[in-house]
């Protein structure tokens, strides 16, 4: 599924808020704080998007428009560092859960691009579990939750 795909997916919702996007230079100020390099899906989404609010989910990016709390550069630096359960560096939250787990995606490797779970009680050492492929794939198994088709 391409992003715009998902775009005319989430037009059709009314539990939906996108955000206004972002500029490349944000994308790469992002990466260079995080010390990563974002996966394509990952610089798709935040300059198409910025953030996005699925109902109750609340997903991490960049803009604007964004609110703190949802701020992908403070939100990845303080799951690296400020828990319990410090997040992988090779990892980028795009959500929590409100339990203290993460949703996150995979930057190197085989790994770039998926969407993994993050435990926080599983501790540091955990191999994460794979969730989705790709990033569009995942948003759409939430909008699938939100509409009571989990699974």
């Amino acid at each position: 599924m391409t992003f715009d795909d998902l775009e005319r997916i989430l037009r059709t919702r009314d539990d939906v808020v996108m955000g206004t996007g972002c500029d490349e230079n944000l994308v790469s100020y992002a990466e260079r704080a995080l010390g990563v390099t974002f996966p394509s899906a990952l610089r798709d989404y935040l300059i198409r998007f910025g953030h996005l609010e699925l109902g109750h989910f609340e997903m991490f990016g960049l803009g604007e428009d964004l609110p703190d709390y949802l701020d992908l550069v403070k939100m990845t630096r303080s799951e690296r560092t400020d828990t319990g359960c410090p997040v992988r560096s090779d990892l980028v939250p795009l959500l929590n859960d409100g339990g203290g787990n993460l949703y996150c995606i995979g930057t190197t490797g085989a790994a770039a691009g998926s969407v993994f779970f993050w435990d926080h009680e599983r501790g540091p050492g955990q191999e994460p579990d794979k969730c989705a492929s790709s990033l569009t794939e995942w948003v759409v198994e939430l909008l699938g939750d939100l509409d009571g088709n989990e699974g």
